[in-house]
């Protein structure tokens, strides 16, 4: 069963996990504080969804279900994001988003905050184990305070 993101490229195998970053910067004006997230999701709906880089989405999967693929996440540098499962195969008839938060609290002043992690995603054929792609994924957000 092919998959693919048809986003920027297709590998061989019809399988495509790219973009390979998610950027997310928020401004605020003192005395607020800032806040601001990105995230990576292959969503159960077959959608791939970066939130945080103006809204990029397309198809990682175009025919079969959903439960017939796995992901594994690979924590690989920076920061490591939250809301998924680390080293072990996931079932993709489940959402999986990992994400980063960076918060610029009023009391720091100025500035910006960023929070980066670089993370391995791999996509599998649930039944055979067969490895159909693998990316390096970054994720960045940066929450800046202006005056």
């Amino acid at each position: 069963m092919p998959i693919a993101m048809a986003m920027l490229r297709k590998k061989a195998g019809g399988v495509n996990i790219t973009p390979r970053t998610a950027l997310n910067r928020v401004t605020n004006v003192l005395p607020a504080s800032a806040s601001a997230t990105a995230s990576y999701g292959l969503l159960n709906t077959g959608v791939l969804q970066l939130h945080g880089a103006g809204g990029v989405s397309g198809e990682w999967m175009t025919s079969g279900a959903v439960a017939d693929y796995d992901v594994r996440f690979t924590a690989t540098s920076g920061t490591t994001p939250s809301g998924v499962t680390y080293g072990t195969w996931l079932n993709l008839a489940t959402s999986r988003v990992p994400s980063l938060t960076a918060n610029r609290a009023s009391g720091a002043g100025v500035g910006v905050t960023t929070v980066t992690g670089t993370i391995t995603v791999e996509i599998r054929a649930t039944g055979s184990g067969v490895v159909l792609d693998t990316e390096s994924i970054t994720i960045t957000a940066e929450a800046e305070l202006v005056l």
